[in-house]
């Protein structure tokens, strides 16, 4: 089940990571809001308790609220 979980949060990180909306956020001074936007319907929908989005520094930009 461990597995399975890994490969279904990996397969929601590359979706999510290859939005063009997404990449397109990082460009405003404040993507906060716009990526909230994108990412909140996607964990509601895949049913998990959060979402974390960072930049390539690897700090998190938006940790989607639990749900």
């Amino acid at each position: 089940m461990k597995i399975r979980l890994k490969k279904r949060a990996l397969g929601l990180a590359k979706t999510i990571a290859g939005m063009p909306e997404l990449k397109d956020a990082f460009q405003q001074d404040d993507p906060t809001g716009v990526i909230q936007k994108l990412v909140e319907p996607i964990r509601k929908e895949a049913g998990a308790q959060f979402i974390v989005v960072g930049n390539k520094k690897g700090n998190p930009l938006f940790p989607s609220l639990y749900g």
